[in-house]
């Protein structure tokens, strides 16, 4: 009796520990399951943050181009007021010779007519 009750209760626990081991191989699988999950999850985060990066260096670039654009235009803006400024004093400067001009006209037709008429300028 005492060998067939030992052997019941070695048979009991032998099932149980089968048992905790078919859990435990439950719970492996279940976990194995997760961690491939939480790796996808990791190389589609990675593959985010690579476009992001090079979305980054892209904008960097763009941002440096404009700049490089702008510095180009605010060289040709002064370049061009420099040469407005040239050409508004050339201007005055004809203006003046024109005027000279006319009062040298005006000083030979009377010399030559003997009369004082003045020349009309548009």
């Amino acid at each position: 009796m005492r060998a067939a009750s030992a052997a019941k209760d070695t048979a009991a626990l032998i099932q149980a520990t089968v048992k905790k081991i078919d859990n435990g191989v439950g719970l492996v699988s279940s976990t194995n399951a997760s961690f491939a999950v939480v790796e996808q999850s990791s190389a589609q985060l990675r593959a985010l943050f690579d476009k992001i990066s090079q979305a980054s260096k892209d904008q960097f670039e763009g941002i440096d181009q404009v700049s490089v654009s702008i510095s180009e235009m605010e060289k040709v803006v002064q370049g061009n007021a420099a040469t407005a400024e040239e050409s508004a004093s050339s201007a005055e400067e004809l203006n003046s010779q024109a005027e000279q001009l006319d009062v040298y006209v005006s000083d030979l037709i009377q010399l030559i007519t003997g009369k004082k008429d003045k020349i009309m300028t548009q």
